[in-house]
């Protein structure tokens, strides 16, 4: 009987471990794009354009910063939790910025194909 219930329970600790590993944030290189159309920024100047990009560039590369670090965190709390503290897994159930970086992201893309409709240098 207690062979049985120290098999549950290591059966448990493996699937708990499987989902707290695939439960971390993902790396701000990974995430892709959301769609964004170009005919959005088509009544925009080239000049507009190129401020737009440059202002998109800025809030994404700070936008992965936090993801990276949300991931880092993660990874820190999957390692304690499963060695150490199991409460500490609790940690993972917050939101990283995966959203808001995959729209930057096809911002990012739509306004260089309105630049490049436009001939645009940017």
């Amino acid at each position: 009987m207690s062979k049985l219930i120290a098999s549950g329970r290591n059966a448990a600790a493996l699937i708990v471990c499987a989902s707290v590993l695939t439960a971390c944030a993902t790396a701000s290189e990974d995430v892709a794009p959301t769609f964004q159309p170009a005919a959005v920024y088509e009544n925009m100047t080239c000049e507009q354009i190129a401020k737009e990009v440059a202002d998109v560039s800025q809030r994404a590369a700070e936008v992965a910063g936090k993801q990276d670090r949300k991931r880092q965190m993660d990874q820190a709390a999957t390692g304690v939790g499963v060695l150490v503290f199991w409460p500490a897994l609790f940690l993972l159930a917050t939101p990283g910025h995966k959203r808001e970086l995959g729209e930057l992201k096809g911002k990012y893309e739509a306004l260089n194909r309105a630049a490049e409709t436009k001939h645009c240098k940017l």
